[in-house]
């Protein structure tokens, strides 16, 4: 900096108490509802702290207007500031003084009426670097280290179906021509080949600049083409979709921030206790713990395979596993905002850890204070309790769980699977049931093939050709195509065009990085096939408990099935050839089930997350309240507000005197030091019960 434009050096701070009006009335509040400016927010993580109105004058006045409003470079300067508390010993830190918080007016007395807004530096860095920053190597097209992320599988569904019939129809005639005709020159061209190499061997042993000529497989012709079947189908390429927990790993990794199992178990833990609707507490494998962010909105997939030539056998691609232009553009507190409302969590920065819990989690279990009739820090209480509604009103039904797509129309029709709704109870089993809550979460549902919710096109369109084309019969041309496709494509994602505009969260199978799958442990009918969704009945049982088949009628009907004589088994999607053989049969199974809404059944995201909103299991008062304390140096520690207040206990629990419903949520801390006030300098608490 040009030196006309330095302050002259202080050291790190000046002392300017002498220069600042109405400094025993300042007064200094933290909150969980502040955003990054200070002001009030719905934001239930971000911990600021601002001041009351402070006067500066004299060099004070002086240094504040030469930096924040004379400077070129006024609009993004700052003055920071700490402020020390001489009576309990303690520093309030990390504050600022911006252009935009400073009130003056022209042609008055020299003087600025400024606020003071706590600045938090691992805050801003998560709120500043996207989870794809590329700072490791982790996220560009071939990443760094090894690094994989899933691919998964996808297919364009084609529509209408009849489109697939008649290419694969063509195609299967091509093939035979085709084959005939490459069968004899490849024949002939191999005998041509093998008499040249005979004569290159010759040559070789006096020279060895002249090659061998390659000979042409069969196979690798027949390869190629039953790949240009599946393209043709929509299939072949992949998705990347990197670890939720890669993504939060990535940021904090940037930032020094620290998160592990124990702070953010649904991302990072394998194993866990969760306690659930009405099991109780239970112990068992996480499937979060592999939940892969899919988002594509711009670029289609990676292609699996590459088809240089009708001769040569496909080229894998084993080196892609990122697509940047696909990136989401989202800093970690967004994409944390997001998943928080999916998950029923919230998400906190405390003590230089990143904590990500279903919302009912406390960082202590004990009580930070007892205020109940007879607790022990009762007499603290200069002012209050009071209490009144936040108008929060219980729901007769909640629904959810998704959004619509203005894109993936095939991920819109998974809906009738994937979402649903609960009731609570009708307003004549209590008045203060009213309307319907909806979650709608920022995110898709995810379609997949043979998944037991509509027909498949891909068994449609091959048992049409089956059924009408005797080549495709004689030589088994859908057979070998069958088998390519269940080898990658069997149970892979559908999408309409590529693309989709909304993210979805998808559960990895952990069995490979290529060909990626969600998973597939629950059936949609058969009980051979998997197990099929335990019912949840307190939530399943008017007029009495539905198993999964009756509450969701299977569709695996598979086109032209009415006119093979064969049977077609329920269950299962299936193709028959004229003989009576069977080239392909999957199972129908709920891919993904654990992102199900699916509050009918165990394991869903109703199940483990947000059946603590049901106003009949978990019931709270819906109130907001607020009391004084006498402002005490034990209290400040208690409340962890000095320094930076990083480790201010925002969100934890006080006693409140209540018989039932007695546990609170700290929500606000003011720290007052007017002594105007008839009481003196105070603390007041907020917060919610």
């Amino acid at each position: 900096m040009h030196a006309s434009r330095q302050w002259r050096s202080f050291g790190d701070y000046i002392d300017i108490t002498a220069n600042v009006g109405n400094l025993q009335a300042l007064s200094l509040t933290w909150t969980l509802d502040r955003d990054a400016s200070g002001g009030s927010s719905n934001s239930y993580q971000t911990k600021k702290s601002a001041s009351g109105s402070l006067s500066l004058e004299g060099e004070a006045y002086e240094l504040v207007k030469k930096w924040l409003i004379e400077d070129v470079s006024a609009p993004l300067n700052a003055v920071a500031v700490k402020v020390y508390d001489s009576g309990c010993g303690i520093y309030y830190d990390n504050y600022q003084i911006q252009a935009k918080d400073v009130r003056y007016c022209e042609n008055e007395i020299c003087s600025f009426d400024v606020t003071l807004k706590q600045q938090d530096e691992v805050m801003s860095c998560i709120k500043s670097t996207l989870v794809g920053d590329n700072w490791q190597g982790w996220f560009s097209a071939q990443p760094a280290g090894g690094k994989k992320h899933p691919r998964f599988s996808y297919c364009n569904e084609i529509r209408p179906n009849g489109q697939l019939v008649a290419v694969w129809k063509l195609g299967t005639w091509n093939f035979m021509v085709t084959n005939t005709i490459l069968f004899v020159l490849i024949a002939v061209y191999d005998i041509i080949v093998t008499v040249i190499n005979a004569i290159i061997w010759v040559i070789r042993r006096f020279t060895k600049k002249i090659n061998y000529i390659k000979t042409v497989k069969f196979g690798d012709v027949l390869d190629t083409q039953e790949q240009t079947f599946i393209e043709s189908a929509g299939c072949g390429r992949e998705h990347p979709a990197p670890l939720i927990r890669d993504y939060i790993a990535n940021v904090c990794g940037r930032c020094g921030v620290h998160v592990d199992a124990d702070t953010a178990p649904i991302f990072f833990k394998e194993y866990w206790d969760i306690e659930t609707s009405t099991r109780g507490i239970i112990n068992t494998k996480n499937p979060h713990y592999n939940a892969c962010y899919f988002y594509a909105p711009l670029q289609r997939g990676i292609r699996r395979v590459s088809l240089p030539s009708p001769f040569l056998a496909p080229d894998f691609n084993d080196t892609d596993y990122y697509i940047p232009d696909n990136a989401p553009v989202l800093a970690l507190d967004q994409m944390l905002d997001e998943l928080k409302q999916l998950y029923n969590a919230e998400w906190h920065v405390y003590n230089g850890k990143l904590y990500f819990q279903r919302k009912d989690f406390y960082l202590d279990e004990n009580y930070a204070f007892d205020f109940s009739s007879s607790g022990a820090d009762r007499n603290k209480i200069i002012e209050g309790i009071c209490f009144d509604w936040n108008e929060t009103k219980y729901p007769a039904s909640t629904r959810g769980l998704y959004q619509q797509d203005s894109v993936d129309t095939c991920g819109n029709e998974a809906r009738k699977h994937t979402d649903s709704s609960v009731n609570h109870g009708s307003t004549d089993d209590n008045p203060n049931y009213e309307g319907f809550r909806d979650i709608m979460a920022p995110f898709g549902a995810a379609k997949f093939r043979c998944d037991g919710a509509s027909t498949d096109y891909i068994y449609d369109a091959a048992q049409l050709n089956i059924n009408g084309g005797i080549f495709a019969s004689i030589f088994k041309i859908m057979n070998n195509v069958m088998d390519e496709l269940n080898k990658t494509c069997r149970y892979a994602l559908l999408l309409k065009d590529d693309t989709c505009t909304l993210p979805k969260v998808l559960i990895w199978d952990g069995v490979s990085y290529d060909a990626a799958h969600a998973v597939r442990d629950k059936s949609a009918y058969d009980p051979n096939a998997g197990a099929l969704p335990t019912i949840n009945v307190p939530y399943n049982n008017y007029p009495t408990p539905q198993p999964w088949p009756d509450r969701h009628p299977l569709n695996n009907f598979v086109k032209g099935s009415n006119t093979n004589p064969h049977p077609f088994p329920k269950g299962y999607y299936t193709l028959r050839s004229w003989t009576g053989g069977t080239p392909s049969q999957q199972p129908a199974l709920l891919v993904n089930y654990p992102m199900f809404f699916a509050s009918e059944f165990e394991d869903s995201m109703w199940d483990w997350f947000h059946w603590i909103d049901d106003p009949r299991r978990n019931p709270t008062m819906n109130q907001n309240w607020n009391l004084k304390i006498e402002l005490c140096c034990d209290d400040l520690q208690t409340l962890g507000v000095k320094d930076d207040g990083a480790d201010a206990i925002l969100g934890q629990k006080v006693k409140l005197p209540a018989k039932y419903y007695g546990d609170g949520r700290i929500k606000e801390i003011t720290v007052s030091y007017d002594p105007k006030n008839e009481r003196g300098a105070y603390i007041e608490l907020k917060g919610t019960n």
